[in-house]
């Protein structure tokens, strides 16, 4: 903190829920903001009571690192009575209790320099990248569990890095991840169209094809070299414009087979309302003006729709069935024309263009505050859903051959076995079946490998798009 604001130069915030992220509760639980509104509170009680300025140089000297300077106001609130005779008109004005000139006009400008520094405390913390990052992952993660179904168990880990060391922490993880596969993996990190980024890209990619889990991604406008969305209206043809020079290397990654476990989502959305001196659920000295709006990365709304769908329909692949699959009660901008819940309103046509090169936009239902994600598609073009029901269905596969353990390993045993594992995973998703399912178990030099042949009906995977193919050594 610089100095001028806060004497010690640092703040000990501390959070333990979400709650704690709001400035009324924010206030509370730093010894030094809440000094400074327990001062503002005993300026505004000695006024409308006329204490006396003993008692408030009394009071507030119990603070003694307080932002301003006592001496230069006046804390008389009591007016001196006058030492000779009085009149009919000294008695009237006693009776009515006027003020002197001056002493109301010093505690209101004592008021004022609290209330002023208070905000400015308020504004300087709440426009820190760090704290910004920080509610923004408690907002985002709130979202997520809050879409789980009654029966539904979530398991989530973060992964910290240092600013320009994502490339370490995902080699990192991933050796940790191999004896232990996630069903999903967001990456909240704003890529572009710079090498580097592109390069991040490809390693996260390879890393979810490897095990089978999904990675999901954001990019903002700086993926099409604009600084705002507003300034996108002047780019071509979506398609065509990735055939420039700058995206020679996307292009290339877009051809490999890992690519199709990448979703690349964009189009922030607003995880609060703005803080601002006319509005707010705040009052008083704790209304301040917030410098930016609180957007939320869109791989964590993306995932909320995965975990709705998987709440309706017992699978995530329904995630972009729009008219059932969104999100209700969302924050929205107030515009000029109607309010939205995302950082840009996309046209119908603009939404095509950005299927047809793998980005999958979020997307508000314009003048309500629905969320949702009506595109269906990976960096490398396969349909996610797809991609999330092999996930989904290996997974369930795997467990149920680790299960297994050290039985007999007839090809008729484990035949029997499949086939009780795979009724039971239909009937613990929901109870939908697939169109058919073709197990055959042969022999190996070294035990038996089973190959499993799914057709999923449109309940598992709408627009199906053939065979799920697996196979297990056993």
């Amino acid at each position: 903190m610089p100095k001028t604001l806060c004497p010690e130069q640092e703040l000990s915030l501390t959070f333990e829920g979400l709650r704690d992220f709001r400035p009324r509760h924010l206030v509370s639980k730093n010894p030094f903001i809440h000094a400074v509104v327990q001062a503002i509170d005993i300026v505004s009680k000695a006024d409308s009571q006329k204490l006396s300025g003993q008692w408030i140089t009394e009071q507030l000297g119990q603070w003694p690192d307080l932002p301003v300077d006592l001496s230069s106001f006046d804390l008389e609130t009591v007016p001196q009575k006058p030492t000779g005779g009085t009149t009919s008109m000294d008695r009237i004005l006693d009776m009515v209790s006027m003020p002197e000139p001056g002493s109301s006009r010093g505690l209101a400008a004592l008021k004022s320099a609290l209330q002023v520094h208070l905000q400015a405390l308020l504004t300087h913390i709440y426009s820190r990248k760090a704290f910004r990052q920080l509610e923004a992952l408690w907002r985002s993660l709130n979202l997520l569990f809050s879409q789980r179904g009654r029966d539904q168990s979530i398991i989530c880990r973060i992964v910290p890095y240092e600013p320009g060391d994502l490339e370490t922490a995902l080699s990192r993880v991933f050796s940790e991840l191999i004896l232990d596969p996630p069903s999903l993996i967001l990456v909240d990190e704003p890529f572009d169209a710079s090498p580097a980024s592109i390069r991040l890209m490809d390693q996260a990619a390879g890393i979810a094809q490897t095990l089978l889990a999904p990675a999901i991604c954001w990019v903002g406008p700086a993926f099409f070299h604009c600084t705002t969305w507003t300034e996108w209206d002047r780019l071509p043809y979506l398609p065509h414009h990735l055939q420039r020079p700058e995206y020679a290397k996307l292009r290339a990654v877009r051809q490999q087979p890992a690519a199709s476990w990448m979703g690349l989502s964009c189009n922030r959305f607003l995880l609060r309302p703005s803080y601002t001196r006319t509005s707010g659920e705040e009052e008083g000295a704790l209304r301040f003006e917030e410098k930016d709006r609180p957007w939320g990365s869109p791989v964590y709304a993306l995932a909320a729709l995965m975990l709705s769908s998987t709440a309706v329909y017992g699978w995530p692949t329904h995630v972009s069935e729009w008219k059932r699959i969104r999100l209700e009660g969302m924050p929205v901008v107030e515009t000029d024309t109607r309010p939205r819940p995302t950082e840009a309103t996309l046209s119908d046509e603009r939404l095509h263009q950005m299927s047809r090169i793998g980005l999958i936009p979020l997307m508000g239902q314009s003048g309500r505050d629905i969320l949702f994600s009506p595109v269906d598609t990976t960096l490398g073009g396969e349909p996610l859903s797809r991609q999330l029901f092999i996930s989904s269905i290996s997974r369930e596969l795997i467990r149920c051959k680790d299960a297994y353990g050290g039985q007999s390993s007839s090809k008729q045993e484990i035949s029997r076995y499949l086939h009780r594992c795979c009724d039971r995973i239909w009937q613990e998703r929901g109870g939908v079946q697939p169109d058919s399912v073709h197990l055959d178990v042969q022999e190996t030099g070294s035990g038996s490998r089973s190959r499993i042949s799914i057709a999923p009906s449109r309940g598992m995977l709408p627009g199906a798009g053939g065979d799920v193919v697996l196979d297990l050594d056993w």
